[in-house]
């Protein structure tokens, strides 16, 4: 069983999605599953990790703001480890260097952690 499901992605995260998706020779569809479902599988394997991963993400944050912002940023062993201006490139490395560890990976804003407010559509009566 499935659900259908309509987002509204940014135009970056979409076009690093079919770059990806060309690559990999897949499809976009395909591909966002895949990564929701790993996202989804690795954290519920390594909550401590990324637990320690974003509480160091807190930490380094006000430092990064001054020297990294409007760039996106890895994290891991609690240090910044890699940092780009394009997250698939940055993405693309960090898989090759740490594959089977999780990475904090955030674009560095004005605030630490982003807050998204969604609507869901249903109503209860």
């Amino acid at each position: 069983m499935s659900k259908k499901v309509t987002l509204d992605l940014p135009e970056q995260t979409w076009a690093e999605a079919k770059k990806l998706a060309a690559e990999r020779q897949m499809s976009i569809e395909s591909l966002l599953i895949e990564q929701l479902q790993s996202g989804f599988d690795h954290e519920t394997e390594s909550d401590s990790a990324v637990a320690r991963e974003k509480q160091a993400w807190l930490k380094l944050h006000p430092q990064l703001v001054e020297t990294h912002l409007g760039q996106h940023v890895a994290v891991a062993n609690e240090q910044v480890v890699d940092f780009d201006d394009n997250r698939l490139s940055l993405m693309q490395r960090i898989n090759k260097s740490y594959p089977d560890q999780f990475v904090w990976v955030a674009l560095v804003r004005e605030k630490p952690i982003r807050t998204i407010h969604t609507r869901s559509g249903y109503l209860k009566d």
